[in-house]
């Protein structure tokens, strides 16, 4: 789909990414139905691919869009919501232009894979070079919307990996 609408290349326009990603105003807007299609927008789906690979189809999706969804509203309620009653005037520049929300769902298959991992000493390095890498990240280059985001994601991804439990996959079907 990302291939198809142009956002796999940058390309999305200014029009469809209003119409259908979510972004810090959807409350605002009444643009409830973007938490469902902002997952097609998605420009960066590496962690989502690896994840379904090991994990399986199924499970991949289910992952990615509980972690969307459920991070697209937390980060409105907890960064976004605050920031308008302190009368901070909204506008679409809370986020990135080309920010369609869609990567928090691959911070949570992020996190729901690391969970899963054998190792309690591998899991914290990961998750602690992650959280590290995002907030220099923010430090260098600030998106308060994405960059809270993608660490609630991160742990988002974690809480439902563990509710899922370990990870079974039928090598030959690819799903759980």
């Amino acid at each position: 789909m990302a291939l198809w609408n142009g956002s796999a290349w940058g390309s999305l326009s200014e029009e469809l990414k209003r119409a259908w990603g979510f972004g810090p105003l959807t409350f605002w807007r009444e643009h409830w139905h973007t938490l469902a299609t902002n997952t097609f927008l998605v420009r960066n789906a590496l962690s989502v691919g690896v994840y379904e690979t090991l994990a399986g189809t199924r499970r991949a999706m289910l992952v990615f869009w509980a972690a969307n969804v459920a991070t697209l509203l937390l980060i409105a309620g907890l960064v976004v919501w605050p920031m308008r009653l302190a009368g901070i005037p909204p506008t679409w520049d809370w986020a990135p232009s080309g920010d369609v929300g869609a990567s928090f769902g691959g911070f949570g298959c992020l996190g729901a894979w690391v969970i899963g991992l054998p190792s309690k000493r591998t899991k914290t390095a990961i998750l602690t070079i992650v959280a590290l890498a995002n907030i220099v990240k923010y430090l260098l280059i600030p998106e308060l919307f994405g960059d809270a985001g993608h660490l609630v994601a991160l742990l988002v991804g974690v809480l439902i990996g563990r509710a899922l439990g370990r990870e079974v996959v039928d090598p030959e079907r690819g799903m759980w």
